[in-house]
């Protein structure tokens, strides 16, 4: 039986990421991020003092995390481990990865870091049969975009839908709902090398399609300065328009 919809439960994560623009001045370390969210010490360091850059990496479970930091600005990175199947690694189903991700994240936030924007990036995808068949669930999420399954290709649709949100009894802000979609095919090569004398020749051993979604939800650049003690609640607020787009579709 043909596919309908696409399930919350079939959604999984190629990557997870927590952008956080810092105010002015303010300086922090990849390292004493990493320590704040992990728990642990990193198990990698890298460190540019005149560029004022830092970095810092390990693992969390079995995902491979990141921080980077460079002058006003902390990227932190949810990706597939090291030991993750070859061809199109995913960190997960989307709904359990993307709760640890929020709790985790949480615990930086909570330390009242001074911050002028807050950033949720989340790139999810769902295995289909084939091209026809991914537009045609995409279809169902993307309402008012009329797709031709069968006579179409090279699908990219993108669009920012702004909300203005209550975070709390005195503070609202506009979040920018920016969502990216389409449906990817990937392939996996092997190589053969006959011998010395012949030329090495690839040859496709695996082909998978899926649709893929890339969300961003950010903070409104006007505002330039996050109340400390409401960061938590507006990262959780950013976690819950991510769901509300993956599952419900491409709605004002």
């Amino acid at each position: 039986m043909a596919r309908t919809e696409i399930t919350r439960e079939e959604w999984q994560v190629e990557q997870l990421r927590c952008t956080a623009f810092l105010l002015p001045q303010t300086v922090i370390s990849a390292d004493e991020v990493f320590h704040a969210i992990a728990g642990t010490d990193a198990v990698t360091r890298a460190e540019n003092r005149q560029a004022m850059t830092s970095s810092a990496g390990g693992t969390l479970d079995t995902i491979k995390m990141d921080v980077v930091c460079v002058p006003g600005r902390i990227d932190v990175l949810f990706q597939p481990g090291e030991d993750v199947p070859s061809g199109a690694p995913v960190i997960g189903a989307y709904l359990a990865s993307k709760e640890l991700f929020v709790d985790v994240i949480g615990r930086w936030l909570r330390l009242r870091p001074p911050l002028q924007r807050l950033a949720l990036g989340v790139v999810a995808v769902t295995d289909v049969t084939d091209r026809p068949e991914g537009y045609r669930l995409l279809q169902k999420l993307l309402p008012s975009v009329q797709l031709d399954p069968d006579h179409s290709s090279d699908l990219i649709y993108q669009i920012n839908r702004p909300r203005l949100v209550k975070v709390a009894e005195d503070f609202r802000v506009s979040i920018n709902r920016l969502s990216r979609w389409g449906v990817m095919l990937s392939m996996v090569h092997t190589l053969h090398i006959h011998s010395q004398e012949t030329i090495a020749q690839t040859q496709p051993v695996l082909t998978r399609s899926r649709c893929r979604v890339d969300l961003d939800l950010n903070s409104d650049t006007t505002v330039t300065k996050l109340p400390a003690q409401h960061l938590d609640t507006l990262w959780t607020a950013l976690s819950g328009l991510a769901d509300e787009i993956l599952f419900k579709g491409d709605l004002p």
